[in-house]
C-alpha cells in the first residue's frame, strides 16, 4: 500500500494542470513563509512535525489546492496524506486528527479566497 499511494500522488501531480514539481514548491512556500512570520520550527528531517510550522504546512498546502483545483480534490490528497502517514510513519490517532482538522480549515479558507 506504501508504494501505491506515493505513486498515486506523483500520478496526480503529472496529471493536474500546473502541478508539475508541486511537493518541492509546496515544500519551498511553506517553508519561506513559515520563517518568514516565525514559526516554530524544528531541526532536521522532521523539522516541521507536531509543531506550529506543521500546522501552517497542512492549512496552506490544503488553501493552494482548493484554489488552483477544487475542494474535493484538496480533500482526496489531503486524506491520502494522512492515510500514508497512518501506514508509513505509525502517526497516532490524535495527530492524523490534527492534521485532519488543520487541513480543513485550508480547505475553508481556499474557498473563501476562491
Amino acid at each position: 500500500m506504501n508504494k501505491q499511494i506515493d505513486s498515486l500522488l506523483d500520478e496526480l501531480e503529472k496529471i493536474l494542470p500546473n502541478a508539475n514539481g508541486f511537493k518541492e514548491k509546496m515544500f519551498n512556500k511553506t517553508t519561506k513563509y513559515q520563517k518568514l512570520y516565525g514559526f516554530d520550527i524544528g531541526t532536521g528531517k522532521n523539522s516541521t512535525w507536531n509543531n506550529e510550522a506543521d500546522a501552517f504546512k497542512h492549512t496552506f498546502m490544503q488553501a493552494i489546492l482548493t484554489i488552483n483545483y477544487n475542494n474535493i480534490l484538496s480533500k482526496i490528497i489531503g486524506d491520502l496524506h494522512e492515510i500514508n502517514g497512518n501506514i508509513n510513519y505509525g502517526q497516532s490517532k490524535a495527530e492524523e486528527n490534527m492534521d485532519k482538522w488543520n487541513n480543513r480549515v485550508g480547505r475553508l479558507i481556499g474557498k473563501e479566497i476562491k
